[in-house]
């Protein structure tokens, strides 16, 4: 894992793909009258922790760019569970910006307002090796077993993106209603700073400060 870790930071072909990716976005964006917003992870970040993996701990990587991103459906995710729980969002505002849901979406084509990209890191990208140390493996196996200190711990291994990294976030309207995507990147601005993205957010995981100017080398 530091392997993977050291090869993605010093990988000089990195920060060049990143910046082809984003001129390419950067002109779709605008050609549907919407620009991305920038935020940094306050500490580490992990996403896909629960996928499979050879070593125990999974991650997720873009497939064309091979670097972490959040994909669009859980950034759409996390925005719909703020609105809905926290953000004091109405039912009607809710649906007209995420679609239905349950057996409603099931017959309506409607997927509402909001088109919402993939977070997508800006510039370099570093990671850094995190460890789980779970204590109580054979009663997690068998809850015939107590929870008890004799077992030896089972030290896990798992990557994740530093703090301070820079990932670019970007909503746009299928209607080209403004208001629509000011109220998305409210949700969204309030839900990375809240209540964070990925996994572990109720340990520090996760969570995102707004960019206000971009920093660029």
């Amino acid at each position: 894992l530091k392997q993977v870790a050291t090869h993605l930071t010093t990988n000089k072909r990195v920060p060049c793909l990143l910046k082809s990716c984003h001129v390419r976005r950067a002109e779709l964006l605008n050609s549907l009258g919407t620009a991305p917003k920038f935020f940094k992870t306050d500490w580490r970040l992990v996403s896909g922790l629960g996928m499979g993996h050879v070593l125990g701990a999974g991650f997720v990587w873009h497939k064309t760019l091979g670097v972490p991103y959040l994909p669009g459906s859980s950034v759409k995710g996390l925005m719909r569970a703020w609105a809905e729980q926290w953000g004091g969002a109405s039912s009607a505002e809710v649906k007209r910006l995420f679609g239905p849901r349950g057996e409603e979406a099931q017959t309506s084509p409607d997927t509402g307002s909001l088109i919402v990209f993939d977070a997508i890191p800006v510039g370099s990208v570093k990671l850094e090796v995190d460890i789980m140390n779970p204590h109580y493996a054979p009663y997690y196996k068998d809850n015939l077993k107590p929870p008890a200190d004799y077992y030896s711990p089972r030290p896990i291994f798992f990557l994740t993106v530093a703090p301070g990294v820079e990932f670019s976030f970007a909503l746009a309207s299928r209607t080209r209603n403004n208001n629509d995507v000011e109220s998305g990147f409210k949700l969204l601005t309030e839900a990375l700073t809240t209540i964070g993205a990925g996994g572990k957010t109720a340990v520090g995981y996760g969570y995102f400060n707004p960019v206000v100017i971009p920093e660029r080398t």
